[in-house]
């Protein structure tokens, strides 16, 4: 599988295969769930224009969930690190190639390591990359959850059962 399909012209914004797959089956299921809605729901008229409206919550939930998840468990990973002064001197350099350079030479284990621990650092640090997505960085557990808590929720306010 090809990582990236394609780069959206004018923006050099690469468009990834496996987001285009996972949403390709999100839209799938929720017009697959309206279908059923039409089918066996109570009110087969109004019921898959709700559920519709369900799957926008329950598509925030997971991103939000799965992405929540991930900061967690990142910044956890930094705080409770045990760093050595070559690892904090890779984290606090503004420039990391050159740390990254001496390291690998010095302690490349360190470096790993270093490479590791730079993304809580980073979240934590710099709190805007949070809302980075399409760098990735998602924990599937944490979208679950996201997904049963705000479905629960929008399906209970739209009226449909969970």
């Amino acid at each position: 599988m090809h990582p990236v399909l394609f780069e959206i012209p004018g923006l050099g914004f690469p468009l990834r295969t496996f987001g285009v797959l996972v949403a390709s089956g999100f839209l799938f299921a929720v017009w697959l769930w309206g279908k059923y809605l039409t089918r066996f729901g109570r009110d087969p008229e109004g019921d898959p224009a709700r559920a519709s409206q369900v799957g926008v919550w329950l598509l925030v939930g997971v991103l939000g969930g799965a992405r929540l998840f991930y900061v967690g468990v990142e910044v956890t990973r930094y705080l409770s690190a045990d760093t050595t002064p070559g690892i904090e001197s890779y984290l606090g350099a503004t420039d990391r190639g050159t740390v990254a350079r001496r390291l690998a030479l010095e302690a490349p284990d360190e470096l790993e390591r270093a490479q590791e621990l730079s993304i809580g650092h980073d979240l934590l640090h710099d709190p805007i990359q949070i809302l980075f997505l399409w760098r990735g960085g998602l924990v599937m557990y944490g979208g679950f959850l996201g997904a049963v808590l705000l479905g629960s929720w929008a399906a209970r306010r739209h009226g449909l059962d969970p």
